[in-house]
């Protein structure tokens, strides 16, 4: 009787589609727990001083990464918050900017020395604790 050809069995064959590795956003690090074929999902690690890990990605037919997710996953400068608090005999913290490598300016009040004084905000993000030692206003 009929006979199914062995070759054209041998070659009909189905494989899960692959999406690759998804591209990091600015700031990423790596993509942690990625599984790249169809319904396999990949979490964003964003570098010290960025916001956002976490972030989930899935593999779609296509083999395409989910473009919502995909836009959604991304890595935010993150601060240091509020300005560090003020020493002793410091009246404020002058040119302040937040942002990883940004710097406050110690203003020191009338009658005291130290004006001028930086702290840097540095990743963590924390202000640099050797900056804030030295950030001291001193009575003339």
């Amino acid at each position: 009787g009929p006979v199914w050809d062995s070759t054209q069995l041998a070659a009909a064959t189905c494989t899960i589609q692959d999406c690759g590795t998804p591209s990091l956003p600015p700031g990423g690090s790596s993509w942690d727990s990625c599984t790249t074929t169809f319904g396999g999902t990949c979490t964003l690690n964003c570098n010290d001083g960025f916001d956002g890990d976490g972030a989930v990605v899935t593999c779609n037919a296509g083999p395409v990464w989910d473009s919502t997710q995909l836009a959604a996953a991304t890595c935010t400068v993150s601060g240091c918050g509020s300005a560090p608090g003020l020493p002793s005999g410091g009246e404020s913290w002058d040119s302040c900017a937040n942002t990883i490598g940004g710097t406050c300016t110690l203003n020191c009040a009338n009658g005291y020395d130290g004006d001028g004084a930086t702290v840097e905000c540095v990743a963590g993000p924390t202000w640099d604790a050797t900056d804030l030692a030295a950030a001291t206003c001193t009575i003339q």
